[in-house]
Order: structure tokens, then sequence, then C-alpha cells
């Protein structure tokens, strides 16, 4: 996956065609809430003698199967889900309204994404917030910054992830204005759980029951990311562009119960000031986000 949604979308048709010789009419992505508000309009489905609706979806999605089920199994059942789910949602004519209702802000939420192989349709998508992240981001022009939160070590963990996320902002001698963009991550990951391999495997060096994450700020353009903390302390970074956006990268690591936060200091791109919009990766909860603008001059 990339911020590009459209990219990440290309790719995926394309690895379509070479595995199966199909061309695809579009591609989209939804995440588990997007399931979870689904069932909390139709009501809940039934998978291997187990109601799952709203309320337990996530534990019986994303946290249960691979604590109690082998890997062929867990294919298998999470197969089952979606067929009766999706079963589900097309007997649930009657419910379209309240379905459409629900999807316009989980679409705003970033937690749907649509890209159509139709040049025509693109073209009207890519005005959309179902354009996915770097969209979103672009949208807000000179307003717009990113942080983007990438699994480093092939985990299931991130079903145990929390966090909050603020850009605020204060003006500079020069009448410009230093935006800091942080990310405070925290690890629910119970303690004492003997995790399978196939869930925590602890890939890139990192503890099978620590959360190990790559975290990304993205600036608006003409933007210079000036440094990068944790947990106050200056951090091992990587600096370059990314999709057009000036960028920073650290990888940070959490453990059980505790809590880490990365921080990226951004001088704006104009001297008028900053009235930041945060995008970030959406999450299985719905984080806390502080914005705080400022005038220079």
């Amino acid at each position: 996956m990339t911020p590009d949604f459209p990219l990440s979308a290309r790719l995926a048709a394309q690895f379509w065609r070479l595995e199966k010789g199909e061309g695809v009419d579009a591609v989209v992505s939804i995440d588990p809430i997007v399931l979870r508000e689904g069932l909390r309009v139709t009501g809940p489905v039934e998978v291997g003698g187990v109601a799952i609706g709203a309320e337990n979806l996530l534990d019986e999605l994303l946290r249960a199967p691979y604590l109690r089920l082998t890997q062929d199994e867990q294919t298998g059942y999470f197969r089952e889900v979606v067929r009766a789910a999706t079963e589900r949602l097309i007997a649930s004519a009657g419910q379209l309204p309240r379905l459409g209702a629900m999807l316009g802000p989980l679409t705003d939420a970033g937690r749907i994404a649509v890209w159509s192989a139709d040049a025509d349709e693109q073209r009207i998508l890519a005005q959309t917030s179902a354009a996915g992240m770097l969209a979103r981001l672009d949208a807000a022009g000179e307003d717009g910054y990113g942080l983007l939160l990438d699994n480093v070590s092939g985990s299931k963990l991130d079903a145990y992830l929390d966090a909050s996320f603020a850009a605020e902002s204060e003006c500079r001698p020069d009448g410009r204005a230093a935006v800091t963009l942080t990310a405070t991550i925290r690890s629910g990951v119970p303690a004492g759980v003997d995790f399978p391999f196939t869930m925590a495997p602890g890939f890139s060096g990192v503890e099978r029951t620590d959360l190990g994450l790559h975290v990304t700020a993205l600036a608006p353009p003409g933007g210079v990311v000036e440094g990068v903390w944790i947990d106050g302390t200056p951090a091992q970074a990587s600096y370059g562009t990314a999709h057009g956006h000036p960028s920073a990268g650290a990888r940070v690591t959490v453990d059980p119960g505790a809590d880490a936060t990365v921080s990226f200091r951004i001088v704006a791109p104009a001297r008028r000031g900053a009235a930041p919009v945060l995008i970030h990766t959406p999450l299985l909860v719905d984080p806390a986000v502080h914005t705080g603008e400022v005038a220079c001059r």
C-alpha cells in the first residue's frame, strides 16, 4: 500500500491480471470499521456457530481467530465472514438510505477508497475523498499535513494499537510558521498471552509482543522538515520527498502496555501562518486529533 491509492490499485489490478489472467473494472478498499458499521445497520451474521455483529466484530475478526485457528482455518473463516456479510448487505435493500448515510463519513475518514479502470469514472473519483489519503491531503493544499503509520514487524498486533494525533503551530522570528506534528502511540497488547508465530512473527528485529511501526510525516509542497524526536529525544530519521511532499520517517517500537510519542517539526510553506489540516492513517479506534492555528507576520 502507498498513500497514493490509484497507484496501489493499479498495482493490485496488475497482480490480479498476472495471477488470474483477468482484467478488473475497479479496486475497492474498505477497513474493518466499514464492515462493523454495516452490521450495525443490517444486524449480525452467524459464522461457525458464532453471531458476529457490530459489538464483537473486531474481536471475532482481528484477534480471536489468530489465537484459536490454524492458518488454513483462518483463511476459510475470513472468506465465510465476507460471504455472510455480503449476502446480508445485499438482502438489506430496505436499509439502503441508512447504509448510504453511513458510507459518506467513513469515506471522508479514509476508510473507503475506490479506483476505476474507466478513465471517465476515475476522473470523477479523483475529485472526491474516495480517491484515498494522498488525494485528501492534496485537497487541503498548503494546510495539509499527513501522519502515516506502517507496521514493520509483519504482526497482526495493530488490533491492539491506540493513538492520538496533534498538529500545533507557532510563529518563527522570520515570520513563517512552524508546525509540530505529534503521534502518541499506545500498545494495548495484553501481557502473558502466547501469540502464535503467524500473529506475531517478530520480523525486522522487533520483539514478538511489541508494536513495531514506521511513522512518516508528509508536509505541504514547499514545507521543510526540520527534525524528528521520539519521546523528546532527537531520533534517527530518513528525509526525502514522497509523492511531491517533503517527508521524514522514523521507526518506533512500543512495549506492551506502554506508549511512545513521535514528533516532527515542519516549517510551513507560506509566511501567513498555518491552519493545519491533519490527515492520518485510519485506526480501529477514532483517535483524538488536536490542531492549533496561528497567524504570523
